[in-house]
């Protein structure tokens, strides 16, 4: 199928493979100075009058596939979780006193960060305009807001 650039412009093709030893799943264009996966949003072309008239839209996957050897994969979330804690620790010399102060001062940034995103959460799952179809019932809205306001609550209670 054609890919096509934020103008309409065909730049590239792509398709799926089936029944192949191959570990790829798609078959693309190779990239040019036309063609750039990182740079394009496919559907883009269509979607944009739709996104004039709404105001908002919704991306659900990009155009990336990336396969890693399972090695790799664990090398990743583990270099990700565990350069920073180093990255920390070299500034404070691996003090055990600092950072069990850091990890508290972490978990309270943490809990004053988590209303945050449950309000928002259960504001956006429960606007019909946005979900369609899946849109939360309003009990469930309800019970949202409750469970968050609890959360928020108890997290007020450890902060005081």
């Amino acid at each position: 199928f054609p890919l096509y650039d934020l103008s309409g412009n065909v730049v590239g093709f792509s398709g799926r493979i089936y029944n192949t030893k191959d570990k790829s799943k798609y078959i693309n264009t190779k990239e040019t100075e036309l063609f750039k996966k990182g740079n394009l949003l496919y559907n883009y072309h269509n979607a944009k009058e739709n996104l004039k008239k709404r105001d908002y839209i919704i991306v659900m996957e990009g155009f990336i596939n990336i396969r890693l050897p399972l090695w790799k994969r664990r090398l990743l979330t583990r270099a990700v979780t565990l350069v920073p804690i180093l990255i920390i620790g070299f500034m404070i010399n691996f003090n055990e006193e600092q950072f069990e102060q850091l990890i508290i001062y972490a978990q309270i940034v943490l809990s004053i960060a988590l209303p945050f995103t449950l309000y928002p959460l259960v504001a956006l799952t429960g606007n019909k305009k946005l979900m369609g179809r899946h849109v939360n019932s309003p009990w469930q809205t309800v019970l949202g807001y409750v469970l968050a306001s609890l959360v928020t609550g108890l997290n007020l209670l450890v902060l005081v």
